[in-house]
């Protein structure tokens, strides 16, 4: 990225890309030879497609195995395989048809401003959300690791409680947005507080809950493990 934008800068008869997301595509489009960007955009789709499935996997593997799984014991190998598979079917099918919509939407098809601006918000406030409530998941690995006396209800109060303060703070966020966009709150803000409520509530609530025998936790916190 950093030699791309040096490149740009110091050509100045080189027609530079309105926007820096488009400058490693308008140089591999432009700039290199035919076989090499050939190799690099494979060599990118490659990458982008392995990230894709291994998420299209891990997702159909969960959905499989912590519910499909639990509605009935007696399910069969077999059977967990066809509801993955139909899984990760209907998991990708979802995707494509987010992508699409999105397209839609940087055309201005939808009534929306062209040039991809609307798309690009799109993404970005979706991934925002996301972030903000996953900031939950490292607390929760706090507490597990960090406590002798956390149990499963002990962290299911402190998911609840983090992820209902990541919301209040997202609605906060877009009421910000909608009355003064020069002035709202960070996104980076929102994340960090859904943390520190895993966190304090986490904690608080253990607090009085007694010590788990040290056979149980052995090799599951900093203070069992050898």
């Amino acid at each position: 990225g950093m030699a791309v934008f040096s490149f740009y800068h110091h050509e100045a008869e080189v027609v530079a890309p309105k926007t820096g997301d488009l400058a490693l595509f308008r140089f591999i489009a432009t700039e290199m030879p035919s076989p090499l960007a050939g190799l690099l955009l494979a060599a990118m789709l490659a990458a982008v497609m392995s990230m894709l499935d291994s998420g299209v996997n891990s997702l159909a593997t969960v959905l499989t195995k912590d519910f499909y799984v639990r509605l009935d014991r007696g399910i069969t190998e077999a059977s967990q395989v066809t509801f993955a598979k139909w899984t990760a079917v209907l998991v990708g099918l979802f995707a494509v048809v987010v992508a699409l919509m999105l397209a839609a939407v940087s055309e201005g098809r939808f009534g929306g401003r062209e040039g991809g601006e609307d798309a690009v918000d799109s993404v970005m406030t979706v991934s925002y959300v996301w972030m903000a409530l996953d900031s939950v998941l490292p607390g929760i690995f706090l507490l597990a690791v960090l406590s002798r006396r956390a149990t499963a209800d002990h962290a299911w109060i402190a998911i609840v409680s983090g992820w209902a303060g990541s919301v209040a703070l997202i609605i906060a966020y877009f009421m910000s947005q909608h009355s003064d966009p020069d002035r709202s709150l960070s996104m980076m803000f929102i994340g960090f507080g859904g943390l520190v409520i895993t966190c304090v509530v986490g904690f608080a609530v253990t607090r009085f809950a007694p010590r788990r025998p040290v056979a149980e936790l052995a090799g599951k916190t900093i203070w069992t493990f050898e």
